[in-house]
Parts: structure tokens; C-alpha cells; sequence
């Protein structure tokens, strides 16, 4: 059972990698286009690993960097309460980000998602956004900048740049 939730675990989280670095074009606004389908991937996967958790009664690691996570997401909730012109989006993103992050902790201190497999998924949005650079260089593909020749998946080259930077040093680890 547990070789089977890592799996799911596993995919779900390659198929988040997938969604935040390729453009679905799914949605009307292209600002959501992007993200939105990763990050209702990425809450797929906190629903699945929390369920789970609580279905095992699987022990919960509380630890400072958990507690300092869960006061500011119980922050960002009251906040957007108290607030009455709070953005959605960014705090829909934040919320979903926080809980990622809490889910991803409990996921590592339980053994079934490993580090190896969240490098494998930012090597996997590597190797897509280095697909895309080559295929923008070789003009088979547009970029999605006209002031830029090169740009990724992105409309700015800073994303792609930032990527490569992230993954350096786990080539070098390899």
C-alpha cells in the first residue's frame, strides 16, 4: 500500500512540475493560464496526503518550522476575513503554497515521497524549459516575448534563468 501512495504521490507531484512550466492555456486570463492548473494540482495532492494521514492516523510532525507555517496560515485566513478588498488570487496562491509546503513536510517525515523524487520533478521542469530554449533558438518555436529571442515557457526569461539556477546544483549532486 504504501509503494502505491508513493507512486500517486510521486506522479502527482511530476504532473504539478509539468503544469506550473508549460501553458495550458486553459483559462481565459492568461495570468491564471499558468499557474492555476499546477496549483490545483499541487492542492489535489495536499487533499490526498491529508486524507491519507488522517485515515492512518499517521502521526504529524510538529516541529517549530511546521508551527511558525500553520500561525502564518491561520494569519493569512483572518487576514483575508478582516480585510474586505483582499486579492483572491494571491492569497489563494499563498494558502496553497503554505499547505503544500506542510503537506510536503509531512509527506518526507512519513517516508512516502522522497527527496530524489522532488529533484527528479525540477529536473523534469528543466529539462522541459531547456526543450523550449532549444526549439525557440532553432525558430521552430516563438518566443513568448518579443523583446526576448529566448524566454522558455515564460513571457520572462528571469523565470527560465531562475530555473536553471535552481537545478545547478542538483546536476552537480548527480
Amino acid at each position: 500500500m504504501k509503494t502505491v501512495l508513493s507512486s500517486i504521490y510521486t506522479v502527482l507531484w511530476w504532473l504539478a512540475c509539468v503544469l506550473l512550466t508549460i501553458d495550458t492555456g486553459c483559462f481565459i486570463y492568461p495570468s491564471l493560464s499558468q499557474t492555476l492548473t499546477g496549483y490545483l494540482c499541487i492542492l489535489l495532492l495536499c487533499v490526498v496526503g491529508w486524507v491519507h494521514g488522517v485515515f492512518t492516523k499517521a502521526h504529524v510532525s510538529l516541529n517549530m518550522g511546521t508551527c511558525l507555517l500553520l500561525c502564518w496560515l491561520i494569519y493569512l485566513c483572518f487576514h483575508a476575513r478582516l480585510i474586505a478588498d483582499a486579492e483572491v488570487y494571491k492569497l489563494s496562491y499563498m494558502v496553497s503554497g503554505l499547505l503544500f509546503t506542510l503537506t510536503l513536510s509531512q509527506l518526507l517525515h512519513r517516508g512516502t515521497l522522497t527527496f530524489s523524487k522532488l529533484e527528479n520533478g525540477f529536473l523534469l521542469m528543466l529539462i522541459l524549459q531547456l526543450m523550449c530554449l532549444l526549439l525557440q533558438m532553432t525558430g521552430v518555436m516563438s518566443s513568448y516575448n518579443s523583446y526576448f529571442p529566448l524566454t522558455g515557457f515564460s513571457d520572462n526569461p528571469n523565470a527560465t534563468a531562475m530555473m536553471i539556477a535552481v537545478c545547478i546544483p542538483l546536476i552537480y549532486d548527480r
